[in-house]
């Protein structure tokens, strides 16, 4: 975006309430162009400048996305929708799926005709995995984070937390 767009598109964020730390200019490029016009070559340079913006009241999203485009703005790359309580959603998501390990833990010795005793380790896997020897491994999906609005363009839907672990238990 030339300079005097980029300059609208900024005043237009700050328009919104947009507060200064959630927004941030994440590339900027000049790179030559030319074209022909009656046999005569026009060069010039292009710029391009990308910007990321946090929206943090998901109501105000489709007014803030409109006011952009009218200050100038012709390209929106993507819509990414966070919850600012990740510790605390996969927090409860790694609860969920130690009690998940531990019933099935003690479904599977029931079916041995014996009972779970005490852990002896216990690991959170980065994915949710399909297969483990040795051991009772749960994936839970704890929490479908809150972020439905009714906005009348975008539709932000649910985010999913998932922890995954592997607990090894004693049988008795």
């Amino acid at each position: 975006m030339e300079d005097a767009a980029a300059r609208r598109i900024l005043a237009a964020i700050h328009a919104s309430g947009i507060d200064e730390k959630d927004v941030q200019t994440t590339a900027l490029s000049l790179e030559p162009r030319s074209y022909y016009r009656k046999q005569v070559r026009i060069s010039y340079f292009a710029a391009t400048q990308t910007l990321s913006v946090t929206v943090r009241d998901l109501a105000r999203l489709d007014a803030i996305l409109e006011s952009l485009i009218k200050a100038g703005g012709n390209r929106i790359d993507s819509v990414v929708y966070e919850t600012s309580d990740l510790r605390k959603y996969r927090d409860q998501a790694r609860e969920l799926a130690v009690k998940a390990a531990r019933e099935k833990a003690q479904a599977l010795a029931h079916a041995l005709g014996q009972e779970i005793g005490k852990a002896q380790s216990i690991e959170e896997t980065p994915e949710p995995a399909t297969y483990f020897y040795g051991g009772v491994q749960s994936n839970v999906s704890a929490f479908e984070a809150p972020t439905r609005t009714r906005g009348p363009s975008t539709a932000p839907g649910q985010s999913r937390i998932w922890a995954s672990v592997v607990v090894s238990f004693d049988l008795i």
